[in-house]
């Protein structure tokens, strides 16, 4: 047997792009974690490799959103996106003349749009959507009086982000989400979903 006839196949990249607001950190941590040991699982067929804006290498000539969009270019690629929400929509950007809600809704945007020009080949879209509303009424008791507005207002932010994109006027579901409770609970649900 020669040499390139025993050798195995290169493994596979597969980038997962993990979006979402600094309410759901805890999340974030065990989407890392799920993709981790899911790459381990895979062992050498597939290299899962998790792409998180903290750290990315973004550069002080450009704001976050610019160089984060750079890394989702199509020149890059993403195979998934997983987006995940709970309390809060984020902070507003604006990319060239339009202004985003957030840099999750400006990703959200960006993902819809790259599988679109794929012709629905990429990337596979999950999204996660915490319903923990003790935990946002708990966690409104810690918040500075100056900043409790802010608190509603992010969490009305982020239900009218729900309505705009996953249900139509009549108000029809027009998307799948999945739900969960805790960080746990999330991180159960993603590892199923990943396999």
């Amino acid at each position: 047997m020669d040499s390139a006839s025993s050798s195995a196949p290169a493994a596979q990249t597969i980038r997962i792009f993990i979006s979402s607001p600094g309410d759901v950190e805890p999340e974030r941590l065990k989407a890392a974690q799920v993709i981790d040991q899911l790459g381990k699982f895979y062992g050498d067929t597939l290299v899962l490799q998790p792409v998180l804006w903290k750290q990315m290498p973004l550069e002080v000539n450009q704001g976050f959103q610019p160089g984060i969009d750079a890394v989702l270019s199509a020149d890059q690629g993403i195979d998934i996106a997983i987006f995940i929400l709970w309390s809060r929509l984020g902070t507003p950007v604006t990319i060239g003349d339009r202004t985003y809600a957030s840099g999750t809704e400006r990703e959200w945007h960006l993902m819809l749009e790259a599988l679109a020009q794929s012709g629905g080949e990429r990337p596979d879209i999950l999204f996660y959507r915490r319903r923990d509303e003790e935990g946002f009424t708990t966690g409104l008791a810690g918040v500075k009086p100056e900043l409790l507005q802010t608190a509603i207002d992010q969490n009305r932010a982020a239900e009218a982000f729900m309505q705009a994109h996953f249900w139509d006027k009549e108000g029809k579901n027009i998307r799948a989400y999945h739900g969960f409770q805790r960080p746990i609970d999330f991180a159960t649900i993603l590892k199923v979903h990943l396999r």
